[in-house]
């Protein structure tokens, strides 16, 4: 008879066993799939790595810029409340929300935004503006950081393009982020410094200049 309690002693545990190894397994999976990056291609303009020559890899240490844009919640909701209250023919004409009633209704989850937040400061990253209206996050790091945080490799490129700036950094390929933050994201400005600004003015018979359209 003790034989046969050993027995089911040792399935009992077998049991056990395959469950908690099969628990740890799943679990891996789960946190393999919450680990997943996909790329963000609004804001990566990929044709700098044709309108310039590499001349090397930018550098890591050199301190940039990027904002994270995240899009409205319910953006249907908010074209159509847009079209009707620019509409003259609309009773909803004219009929604005305030601030409060704006972002209650239109505000990108809070959820979210905390969980954007918590990626950046576990990875370190220095959160320069966070926004009332959770439509945006600036950061100011190093393009060394940012690489990491965004799986992407920047570079040095001389200009072949007199619309460009001589000499300008862009990433190589397009920047990825975790893909449950990635339904939420419009898309990533500053990833490059190419574009060359212009002053628009001209001068009046008044003796005073007037600037017009990129007054930068």
């Amino acid at each position: 008879m003790n034989w046969i309690k050993n027995r089911k002693k040792v399935a009992v545990l077998s049991i056990v066993l395959v469950l908690v190894i099969s628990g740890l397994y799943f679990g891996l999976l789960a946190g393999m799939a919450g680990n997943e990056k996909v790329p963000v291609t609004n804001g990566y303009r990929s044709e700098l790595t044709k309108e310039g020559t590499y001349i090397g890899k930018a550098n890591p240490n050199q301190e940039i810029w990027l904002t994270f844009v995240l899009k409205w919640s319910h953006e249907d909701e908010l074209n159509k409340f847009l079209g009707e209250v620019n509409d003259v023919r609309s009773p909803m004409y004219h009929h604005y929300m305030n601030y409060k009633e704006f972002k209650a209704n239109f505000a990108p989850s809070g959820k979210i935004y905390a969980g954007m937040l918590e990626w950046l400061h576990d990875n370190n990253i220095n959160v320069a503006y966070t926004y009332n209206l959770r439509n945006a996050i600036t950061i100011h790091d190093t393009i060394g950081k940012i690489s990491k945080l965004l799986d992407v490799q920047f570079g040095e490129y001389k200009s072949n393009n007199p619309e460009l700036m001589s000499t300008y950094f862009a990433p190589m390929s397009a920047p990825k982020i975790p893909a449950k933050f990635a339904p939420y994201i419009y898309g990533i400005s500053g990833l490059d410094n190419a574009t060359k600004f212009h002053l628009n003015y001209f001068h009046a018979s008044s003796g005073i200049d007037y600037l017009s359209g990129a007054d930068v």
